[in-house]
């Protein structure tokens, strides 16, 4: 179990829609020794940003359910958390180096949202 110590800073970059899903975008600036799976997971790990990706996903499900209401539906219009390493990306190399994808199953973004806010369960 890993203790979180500190003030989180920062804001979502970008928040953008494709084929009909949102997507949470970082950009990240952070040197790193290679910009591979197990390094830019390891960054991501001790930097935090994975709780950060969570709190982001929060904040948008939650924006979501107030601006489209009976019209939004996690499962089929949320995309995910795209955290972008930039000194790792490549234009002409497609291996995915420098980029970490994730996604949070809906049944823990609505659990902590009950825990962050137990009595506006189911409203917003």
């Amino acid at each position: 179990l890993r203790k979180l110590n500190g003030l989180m800073t920062g804001k979502v970059d970008l928040i953008y829609q494709y084929a009909g899903r949102l997507y949470v975008c970082d950009y990240k600036s952070n040197r790193l020794p290679a910009y591979d799976v197990e390094h830019c997971q390891q960054a991501m790990r001790d930097s935090e940003y994975d709780f950060q990706a969570l709190i982001y996903t929060l904040a948008l499900h939650r924006w979501c359910k107030f601006r489209m209401q009976a019209h939004y539906n996690y499962e089929k219009q949320m995309g995910g958390v795209r955290y972008l390493f930039c000194r790792g990306l490549n234009a002409t190399n497609n291996s995915g180096e420098g980029i970490v994808a994730m996604r949070f199953e809906l049944a823990f973004i609505e659990k902590l949202e009950q825990l962050l806010h137990p009595a506006q369960e189911h409203k917003i």
